[in-house]
């Protein structure tokens, strides 16, 4: 009982900023993306090193103009991930993961592709450009830390499917063994 109790309490805990007393964190239903202006065109995109400066800026680039993530493009001006997570889009049946020579490895999105996979999704590796995204019926970001998230919206336009399906993350992240609280 001592420890419901506890785990109680540690929920309904909330950190705010110590100055103005303002949520540090906004809950809403999923996270809004800004496309990073700057490319990753350059000579060291195709080397894994400890370098994160490029990700650290289109970060705070998000932050700067209110959105949660920068959606980060390949060279070619298709989408290769966010600056702290993998992205796939699904349509009905079928999950779209984009093709991209320089996206970071993640667990998260090789554990997402088995679950889906083994659901009877079709896997779909593309090129993928930014406006299919907006048509897709749910876009997810997905890392080790927060699962499965849904995108609410890219360059302040909406996903198409405003009644997104949330019960497509509570699954995933339940096979995710990621711990959510509604």
């Amino acid at each position: 009982m001592k420890a419901a109790n506890s785990l109680k309490a540690a929920n309904s805990l909330k950190a705010v900023n110590p100055d103005t007393a303002e949520p540090l964190v906004n809950l809403k239903d999923g996270l809004d993306l800004i496309t990073y202006p700057v490319g990753r065109d350059n000579p060291l995109a195709s080397h894994k090193s400890l370098n994160y400066l490029y990700y650290h800026l289109a970060g705070l680039h998000a932050k700067a103009n209110g959105y949660d993530e920068s959606l980060i493009l390949n060279a070619d001006g298709t989408v290769s991930e966010t600056n702290t997570c993998a992205l796939i889009g699904v349509k009905g049946k079928q999950v779209f993961l984009p093709r991209s020579d320089f996206a970071l490895p993640s667990v998260t999105l090789i554990a997402a592709v088995d679950l889906f996979s083994k659901a009877g999704y079709d896997m779909i590796t593309r090129k993928i450009k930014t406006d299919e995204l907006l048509d897709m019926e749910n876009v997810l970001l997905l890392n080790a830390l927060m699962g499965a998230v849904q995108v609410l919206s890219i360059d302040g336009q909406k996903i198409l499917d405003s009644s997104f399906d949330s019960q497509l993350c509570h699954w995933l992240n339940q096979g995710l063994c990621i711990i959510t609280i509604d």
